[in-house]
């Protein structure tokens, strides 16, 4: 469902909404794991050419087009996952894809009914990856 016509996509600063002290990375292993009941599903899909991984990625991430993580449930996402957005609010979900200069940001609801998008830098990923807690080893 993502548009076509990219130019009305808004801008935000990710760290409002997934501040990178309240989102951790998980290795794909861990993805049928139950999470945290506070915390909403973050899929990170990256380019082939993407650097994160010479540059923020520990060394086991590697080659991986895609990075899951979880964040803390904050007011923003509240405020974004409110209204129709708030089906199946245990089940909504993040989603960022990497567009080389810059990132999209859908937030779906939990009935994959309803989405909102935004665009993102590239440098508040990169600030979110590289302060965020990833896990130790595999």
């Amino acid at each position: 469902m993502v548009k076509q016509d990219h130019s009305d996509i808004p801008h935000i600063a990710l760290n409002d909404y997934i501040p990178s002290n309240h989102f951790r990375t998980i290795v794909p292993e861990l993805r049928a794991v139950p999470h945290g009941r506070p915390e909403i599903s973050v899929v990170i899909e990256f380019s082939k050419e993407s650097t994160f991984f010479k540059t923020v990625l520990p060394a086991f991430y590697n080659g991986m087009m895609y990075i899951y993580g979880y964040v803390h449930d904050n007011e923003k996402l509240k405020d974004i996952f409110s209204g129709s957005m708030a089906e199946e609010y245990e089940k909504r979900h993040i989603s960022l894809y990497d567009w080389k200069d810059k990132f999209l940001v859908v937030f779906e609801n939990g009935s994959k009914t309803m989405e909102r998008q935004f665009i993102v830098s590239v440098e508040d990923v990169w600030n979110l990856l590289r302060n965020c807690y990833h896990p130790t080893e595999i």
